[in-house]
């Protein structure tokens, strides 16, 4: 269908075997270099290059056999430029890809190797990642090969300076000691290890042995206590699979954990709710007070659902600490929230969820927003719960109708402001709705400007 070349049966499998025999014979040659604490990282590297290769190669086939050559037609005056143009678009954009999977092979040569980074000679050491179940065990190996490094260095410097040469040395293999002259002669230093070599090397010894004594300190009856203090006065945790608690005072570090464990399947088979009404999950995010006297849950992964819990509602010093707020905003923002499950309720959407607690930037964060500026300017009189309801549902259609409710939704919170000659207190809640409604605005408009686009290339009707 591409072309008048005769296909070889077979030969797309060929090509894809021949490239993973290629991986694999690179990922043993590094496996005999590398530690074998860093085996099942090559080995995940490769497994990852023969599946991303494969369905590449499989989305290349078949965007080529969308349409047939032109020279295969037989109405030429209807040229199917758009369909065409699209297959171009997807073809380029699937080469790319399989760019990106061939860049895996730099990772296996470059996450094997034994040492980290001297004067150019040796590439940089493999990245452990914070929640590998053989953390301390490979801090401790890294640890050792720094140290034998550093006395290598020491050793070679002491040799360079008792006979002005390198010749001779029984610690360096001949090709070390060719590159580390030419290395000399070329800057024109007067040691083979620079001072500053050596003290960052020191320094990368005192790091990790630095880390492993946080993390004995951290390790005490099965759980894992922060070292560091929290910026804010909150801690973040994680409970995996109903584990242990693992502690940390940095939001960046919870969130990486949290998105690791997620991709690990975490939440996602659980189907039942647990007896006492909650929530039954795999996998916790929340916050605990300095002091140990606050804690709170944040996010329950349920059925594969991140479920907002509102159990903060409850607690005064939680609604009246801003920080806390900060923290729910940041976790919407860069974690996000499906559903929330308030307890004897059923879950409902987090968009629509009247939400007078903290920013959201959704649409029922902020029809309670200007329901509360409302109230606050005497525009509106709160009647209790179900006139709040009422009023906060109507809002929040309003602003889902389009960008025009919305723009009409926004017009309401300026109106009330402007009636109640903008104290600081209101102007204050202004700003910040409207800092809602262009984050929102923009979000939807982002996703109109893709339909649109869809429905031009032809995918769409």
């Amino acid at each position: 269908m591409s072309s008048f070349d005769r296909y070889d049966e077979g030969s797309a499998t060929a090509e894809y075997r021949r490239s993973v025999d290629k991986a694999a014979r690179i990922a043993e040659e590094q496996k005999r270099k590398a530690p074998p604490d860093h085996h099942l990282e090559i080995d995940c590297l490769l497994d990852a290059y023969a599946r991303r290769l494969a369905a590449n190669i499989n989305r290349g086939n078949a965007i080529a056999a969308r349409l047939p050559s032109v020279l295969f037609g037989h109405k030429g005056l209807h040229f199917p430029a758009q369909k065409v143009e699209r297959q171009r678009r997807d073809a380029a954009a699937n080469q790319a890809e399989r760019q990106r999977i061939e860049s895996i092979l730099d990772k296996i040569r470059g996450s094997a190797v034994e040492v980290e980074k001297d004067s150019g000679d040796c590439a940089r050491a493999p990245r452990i990642s914070a929640g590998d179940p053989d953390l301390v065990q490979k801090l401790t190996s890294r640890a050792k090969r720094l140290e034998a490094r550093q006395k290598l260095m020491l050793e070679v410097n002491a040799y360079y300076r008792e006979h002005k040469t390198l010749e001779g040395c029984s610690v360096l293999t001949p090709e070390e000691i060719e590159t580390l002259t030419a290395s000399m002669a070329q800057s024109g230093q007067t040691a083979p290890y620079g001072s500053s070599v050596l003290v960052n090397h020191h320094c990368k010894i005192r790091n990790v042995r630095l880390r492993l004594s946080e993390l004995a300190a951290q390790t005490e009856g099965g759980v894992m206590h922060p070292v560091s203090s929290p910026r804010n006065g909150w801690y973040f945790y994680i409970i995996p699979d109903l584990g242990a608690k693992e502690y940390t005072a940095s939001f960046r570090n919870a969130k990486a954990r949290f998105l690791e464990l997620r991709s690990q399947g975490y939440g996602g088979k659980i189907t039942e709710p647990a007896s006492d009404g909650g929530p039954s999950t795999c996998l916790v995010l929340g916050i605990e007070s300095e002091d140990g006297l606050s804690t709170a849950d944040i996010l329950h992964v349920c059925r594969g659902k991140n479920c907002l819990v509102t159990d903060f509602t409850q607690m005064d010093r939680l609604l009246e600490d801003l920080a806390v707020s900060e923290i729910l905003c940041r976790v919407s923002r860069e974690i996000g929230f499906d559903l929330v499950r308030r307890r004897g309720h059923s879950a409902v959407p987090f968009e629509e969820w009247d939400n007078p607690w903290f920013p959201a930037a959704t649409p029922g964060s902020i029809a309670a927003g200007v329901y509360e500026l409302a109230v606050q300017c005497g525009a509106v009189t709160e009647d209790g719960p179900s006139e709040r309801r009422k009023h906060v549902g109507q809002l929040t259609r309003l602003i889902q109708s389009g960008e025009r409710g919305a723009g009409q939704a926004r017009m309401l919170a300026v109106t009330y402001a402007a009636d109640a000659g903008l104290p600081g207190a209101v102007h204050h809640r202004v700003d910040s709705l409207m800092k809602q409604f262009d984050e929102y605005q923009g979000r939807t408009q982002k996703v109109t400007v893709r339909r649109r686009k869809f429905k031009i290339r032809g995918g769409g009707r």
